[in-house]
């Protein structure tokens, strides 16, 4: 019996479809020098050649918090909820949401191109070409955390202390960076076959933007909607938490972070499976 005549094995296909998705999330550790090595230079090519370079990193977010504050609560007076009467209250509670959307806005932004603007990584048979959503995945982050730094300290400076439950905003980043790393491999590797997928990420970006909740309290929603608007968004989810704990003091919900953890690893799984298998005919399509 020849191979096109042979009866198809599902077993058989779970089991590569497994070892491949194993193979790409194993890369990340196994190439970990590699990986933080392109992350290192990702960061300091973006200040390349500026006169002040990474201090651009901690200048830019600075501007931005000083600006939003300048326009939202000064010019605006705009309040966060009837019971907010401080300037500062809807600046951290925007920033909370501006910084962990910016920063999966960033990086899927990107992923389209990731691929086919890097040929000659994907035609040097020895370079796992994978590690290139992590590396933009990685990059963002690095911004996202001098965010979050900032943050605190508008959240200090504002409301005048730091809550015990600042300690859960590590937690509440992990599946976040999954689910961004997930949806990375899988536009990345689309965007080899399909040249105009940016157009329409960009369209999504800005209504998701819109849909999860940065620039409104998600108490807004209505309750009929919550469950298509804002639970199926891990972004909005982590929008959300962040600003429970951080500036609300409330506990984590950890039935959501233990969700919003299995699905993010679950759909990380999938995307690295789909993206080993696909890796194949990238050097044919460049």
């Amino acid at each position: 019996m020849n191979a096109s005549t042979a009866p198809h094995n599902p077993a058989a296909g779970s089991r590569s479809f497994f070892a491949a998705a194993r193979h790409v999330i194993g890369s990340c550790y196994t190439h970990r020098e590699l990986l933080f090595a392109l992350m290192r230079r990702e960061i300091v090519a973006r200040y390349r050649g500026s006169a002040l370079g990474l201090f651009w990193s901690l200048i830019t977010p600075i501007v931005l918090l000083a600006t939003y504050t300048l326009v939202f609560s000064f010019f605006f007076h705009m309040k966060w909820s009837p019971e907010d009467s401080g300037h500062g209250y809807f600046i951290v509670m925007l920033f909370c949401g501006l910084i962990p959307f910016n920063f999966f806005s960033e990086v899927i932004s990107r992923s389209p191109m990731l691929i086919v603007s890097s040929p000659n990584y994907v035609k040097r048979v020895a370079f796992p070409v994978q590690l290139l959503p992590a590396v933009a995945t990685g990059a963002a982050l690095f911004h996202a955390l001098i965010g979050m730094a900032i943050l605190l300290i508008m959240r200090w400076a504002v409301l005048g202390s730091l809550p015990v439950q600042t300690f859960y905003l590590p937690l509440i980043w992990i599946p976040l960076v999954i689910f961004t790393l997930a949806v990375s491999l899988i536009i990345s590797a689309a965007g080899v076959f399909i040249r105009d997928l940016g157009h329409a990420v960009g369209l999504i970006l800005n209504i998701l933007f819109f849909l999860s909740a940065v620039i409104y309290p998600a108490a807004t929603i209505p309750g009929t909607w919550r469950p298509f608007i804002l639970w199926p968004n891990p972004v909005a989810c982590a929008i959300l938490q962040i600003r429970e704990t951080c500036v609300e003091t409330k506990p984590l919900n950890f039935v959501l972070f233990a969700v919003l953890m299995g699905g993010s690893c679950a759909l990380l799984f999938l995307a690295a499976g789909w993206f080993r298998s696909v890796s194949r005919r990238f050097a044919d399509v460049l």
